[in-house]
């Protein structure tokens, strides 16, 4: 009897909470808990990569819960590699989109006089 009730307890509330749900796993995983026969997929999805704070989620499996709702399972997908080196044509503000296209600091390596375009190397956590 009373395990019967402590699971009436557990099903309400994962009813009351918003659906879809972000549910944290161990690891790098994490389900999104959402009722098939209300949410589409796109919000779903939506769900997962807002929690992926602009990397995006990367979907890996699906299956239903005990407790009637669709669990979809992701992973964040990494953050975009920077380059080590970047090429920029040489002007006034060569210095400054060398640093936008590293993503942080860059050090002039080389000045390519007959294309007119100097190498950069990306510092601080680049490739």
């Amino acid at each position: 009897m009373r395990v019967a009730a402590l699971a009436a307890i557990f099903a309400l509330g994962a009813c009351a909470s918003t659906l879809p749900h972000v549910v944290e796993r161990e690891g790098d995983t994490f389900d999104v808990r959402y009722d098939a026969a209300v949410q589409a997929v796109a919000d779903v999805n939506a769900a997962a990569n807002g929690h992926c704070l602009g990397t995006g989620a990367l979907y890996l499996s699906q299956k239903t819960g005990f407790d009637g709702f669709a669990y979809r399972t992701y992973r964040c997908a990494a953050p975009p590699a920077r380059p080590s080196t970047v090429s920029v044509p040489v002007s006034s503000t060569s210095d400054a989109e060398a640093q936008r296209q590293c993503g942080g600091a860059a050090r002039p390596e080389t000045v390519h006089h007959e294309s007119n375009v100097i190498t950069y190397r990306c510092l601080g956590g680049a490739n």
